[in-house]
Parts: structure tokens; C-alpha cells; sequence
């Protein structure tokens, strides 16, 4: 082991409180195959293990749980840690966990068609953290005067399983060194923090079957449309709000109880009820299910992701009924998704269902015009309704990941050719961002530009990264963007989900 391996800081955060802390952290493989060592507190004792299978590909880091104890971690308050490679191994993994910081054991017991799991952490200062999660596989159950349908559960967390996670402090920095977020930066900061603010405003419905979810104009249960989940963790990690994190974790929660469909593994789509709509491979993110779980290290969060890319492998795509019926959103969502999965496992059916719907993007391209073509924008004469919000928010990010997993040169092209298009259209300095434009045999034709909606921030989701401080100069672009979403809109929940879950807004 080299000197410099030995010396390397791979993480430095802060803990509030007294007790032992329990949290997620992607952390370098190469360092993860030496073993790690906690230092700034005397005496203190380290558990960790895998979460994740592999990896990622991107970042050559693995996903772990870390949990510090000891008699140091009960002494002051607050208290400054670092993680450096050492000596400790990781634990064992499965149904029980025994380490120098904890104990974990689940027990599963079934009885008039209620599931119940319990699952106990006993750490070794003698505090214990508890789940039990009642799932109705019969029948149905009554919880505070409302009727949990078969599918349905409930989950009752101890104070304090929650609450080591959201006690450990990681700087944004940190979040980016690992690239888990973009280093945040002056450039989207205005928008970064608005969200922030419309994030913890955001009333979600009440009762148990409410609890983390939200609803939209006339009444509509949002089941979380555009990933409110991906939206709070994004924003809590990179501005280092617990609060933020706090909500994730409801949501995440409240989506595996709740919103899955036992059959398909897919969430019901937005409806008058929780339950009400049948499922969509265009309704279904695992993204921020997935984030959440490695964050607070919780492997039924994770789990349930994974479960949701296999039912996305098994149902990629809603097939069309009619041609004006198909659309961008059916393939570029389930691609986008599968992508993000397969960052971190090796699963070759899924990346079999990845690699179908991406070639059906790909050969949907039209080089003359520029566009992928959809039966939803097809218009007479051969010309297409272009809307870009889809095709900058899920169609380039969904090829960029594909790309960034396979190589493939011609989504690369695509993907260059798509951005140098909305990057024009941005640069026009015409008043709204274009939302949606048309292309004939003559080239670009008209286009609807909008100010003051969320689909904006989609818009800008496509551009490349390194062009974003040149398009957020431009002033008819910056104030099409100004105070969305508005805390009066009848849809404020779709539209924060929709702007806060664009990495751009964190950079």
C-alpha cells in the first residue's frame, strides 16, 4: 500500500448531536479494496458495507454504508470526521448485519393477510432503531381511519432511524468530488435557491396515504409526477439541507407504500386517487427512489428500485393505439430511467430493454430536419411540431447516459446536433424560451416561445453544460425563468418537480 493511499482524505463531514451516525457515501473502489479508518474523534469505532452491486461506471466510485460509533461520538456536540483507507473490512451483507457499531436483524411474519417486517439496529452504546412495515397481501387494513388496499402499506420508523443520517453534515463540495451532483457555482444560483425555498413550502396531502405526496390542479394525487423525490434529494444534497432530505425520504417512502403496483413492479400514474390510473413506463421514475435509499443507506428504497427497472425491462414502453398516440415520453422516460440503473449494476436484461428503446430513438432520427420523430408531432406536408422541452429534458440526457454506457457514436452525434439546435434557438434573443418549433422541407418555421413555466427549465436541461453561462447571460432568457414555479400555481408541486429535478439548476 503506497504512502499516499494511507494519507488520502476520502471524506470530510461534520456530526451534530451525540450518538452513533449512520449515513451513505459513494466512496473510490480502489480505496474501498484496502479498507477504511475514521479519524478526529478518540476512540471511535467504524462499520460499513456495500449498497450497490458494482461502481458506477462513471465515477469509478461504489456506493457504501457508514456507520461511526464509540465513546467519542457521545461527547461533544458537534464534531468535525474524516475517512481515510485503513484496516477496517467491510461487514458481511444480507438479512443480518453484526459489526463493531451495530446489529441488524429482520424478522418477516405473515397472519390474516398482513405482512409484517420489523427490523431492529442495535448499536452497541445500547440505542436501538426500529422499522415495522404492515403490507396488506389480503383483504385490507384500517390505520387511523383510513383503509389501506391490498398492495398497500405502512410504514412506522423510530425517530431516530431517520435522524442519524440527517445529523452527519457533507459539504456540497463533497457531493460533487463524487459526482453525485455538479460543484455548485454562481451561474444557476438564483433559480437553485428559489427552489430551495418553493421545496420547503410545499404542503403534502394528509393522513397516512398522503403523507409525501402532493396534488395538482383539480384535485389530482400527483404520485409524484417528474420525480418530486429526485427533485428534494438534488437540492437537499447540493445546498447541504437537511430539511429538503427530510422530504425525499418521505416521498421515497411514500412511493413504495403507497404508488407500486405489485404485478408490473411500476408505479400508478397521476389520478384522482393514489391507486387510480394504471401504470405507465412514461410514469415511472426510480431515480430518486434510488438516490434516497443510497443516501440514507435504507436497502428497502434501493430495493424498490430495482424492482422498478426490472418491471421497466419487462414493460419498456406503452405501445401506441393510435399514430398521433406516439409519443417522445413512452421511450425517452424508460430509457432515461434503465440508464441511471445500470450506472451502478450489471443486470443484462435490463440493459437489453436499454439498448432496444435507444436504438428505437436512434433510428427515429431525421438528419434533414434534426429531429427524432414522434407520431405526436407529425403535421401535414411532412412537416413536425418539434417540442423541445421533451427532447432537451428526457431524450438528450436519456442519449447522453447511453452514450456515456456503450459508446455509441451516433447517439453522441444526436445528442451534438440536438444541443447546437436549442443552443441557436436560445441565442435568438428573441422574449420566451421555445418550448416547441416547427421544421418543414424549408428548415425551421415558427416556434412557441414561453415565459414563466417550468417547461422552460426542461428546455435548458438539453443544452451542453459548458454553453449554460453564455444562455443564462442573455437577459430574455434569465427573466423567462424568474420566480417558477410560483408559490399561487395551481400545479406548484409538477412544476418544482419539474424544474428541480435538472442537474443545470445545481451548477
Amino acid at each position: 500500500m503506497t504512502t499516499a493511499l494511507l494519507l488520502q482524505v476520502l471524506l470530510t463531514f461534520t456530526v451534530e448531536g451525540q450518538g452513533p451516525v449512520r449515513f451513505g457515501f459513494p466512496l473510490p473502489e480502489n480505496a474501498l479494496a484496502r479498507g477504511l479508518a475514521v479519524e478526529g474523534v478518540a476512540a471511535a469505532t467504524l462499520q460499513w458495507r456495500s449498497l450497490m452491486p458494482r461502481p458506477d461506471r462513471g465515477t469509478g466510485r461504489r456506493w457504501v454504508e457508514i456507520a461511526i460509533g464509540g465513546v467519542g461520538m457521545q461527547a461533544v456536540p458537534q464534531k468535525t470526521l474524516r475517512l481515510r483507507v485503513g484496516r477496517v473490512p467491510a461487514t458481511s451483507e444480507g438479512n443480518a448485519t453484526t459489526g463493531a457499531v451495530f446489529n441488524r436483524s429482520t424478522e418477516v411474519a405473515e397472519k390474516s393477510g398482513i405482512r409484517t417486517t420489523t427490523t431492529t439496529w442495535r448499536f452497541a452504546d445500547n440505542a436501538l432503531d426500529r422499522r415495522e412495515r404492515l403490507e396488506v397481501i389480503g383483504g385490507e387494513l384500517a390505520v387511523d381511519e383510513e383503509l389501506l388496499c391490498c398492495g398497500e402499506a405502512t410504514t412506522a420508523d423510530s425517530p431516530s432511524l431517520r435522524a442519524r443520517t440527517l445529523r452527519v453534515g457533507i459539504a456540497a463540495r463533497e457531493w460533487a468530488r463524487a459526482g453525485v451532483v455538479p460543484l455548485p457555482s454562481r451561474t444557476a444560483a438564483p433559480w437553485r435557491e428559489h427552489l430551495r425555498a418553493m421545496g420547503k413550502q410545499l404542503r403534502s396531502l394528509p393522513g397516512v396515504r398522503g403523507a409525501g405526496d402532493y396534488v395538482r390542479a383539480e384535485g389530482v394525487v400527483t404520485n409524484l409526477e417528474f420525480d418530486t423525490t429526485l427533485g428534494f434529494v438534488r437540492l437537499g444534497l447540493a445546498c447541504g439541507d437537511a430539511e429538503l432530505l427530510a422530504r425525499a425520504a418521505q416521498s421515497a417512502r411514500h412511493l413504495v407504500d403507497h404508488d407500486l403496483e405489485a404485478g408490473s413492479g411500476l408505479p400508478f400514474a397521476h389520478g384522482a386517487d393514489h391507486r387510480d390510473n394504471p401504470p405507465e413506463p412514461g410514469h415511472a421514475w426510480l431515480q430518486g427512489l434510488m438516490l434516497t435509499g443510497c443516501v440514507f443507506a435504507d436497502d428497502e428504497l434501493i430495493g424498490q428500485a430495482t424492482s422498478m427497472a426490472r418491471g421497466l425491462a419487462r414493460h419498456p414502453r406503452a405501445p401506441p393505439q393510435a399514430r398521433a398516440q406516439d409519443r417522445a415520453r413512452d421511450v425517452g422516460w424508460p430509457l432515461l430511467e434503465l440508464e441511471a440503473y445500470l450506472a451502478c449494476h450489471d443486470d443484462p436484461p435490463v440493459a437489453r430493454s436499454a439498448d432496444a428503446l435507444a436504438h428505437e430513438v436512434l433510428a427515429r432520427f431525421d438528419a434533414r430536419s434534426g429531429v427524432v420523430r414522434f407520431g405526436e408531432g407529425e403535421r401535414r406536408g411532412g412537416a413536425y411540431e418539434e417540442r423541445a422541452w421533451l427532447t432537451g429534458g428526457i431524450l438528450v440526457p436519456a442519449l447522453r447516459a447511453h452514450a456515456a454506457r456503450t459508446g455509441n457514436t451516433h447517439a453522441k452525434q444526436i445528442v451534438a446536433v440536438t444541443q447546437e439546435r436549442l443552443l441557436a434557438l436560445l441565442r435568438r434573443g428573441q422574449r420566451g424560451i421555445p418550448i416547441r418549433y416547427w421544421v418543414d422541407r424549408d428548415g425551421l418555421g415558427s416556434e412557441l416561445r414561453l415565459s414563466g413555466t417550468a417547461e422552460g427549465f426542461l428546455v435548458l436541461e438539453g443544452v451542453d453544460p459548458a454553453d449554460l453561462p453564455r444562455v443564462l447571460a442573455r437577459g430574455p432568457v434569465a427573466a423567462c425563468l424568474e420566480g417558477v414555479p410560483r408559490d399561487d400555481d395551481p400545479d406548484v408541486a409538477t412544476q418544482f418537480s419539474i424544474a428541480a429535478r435538472c442537474t443545470w439548476v445545481l451548477r
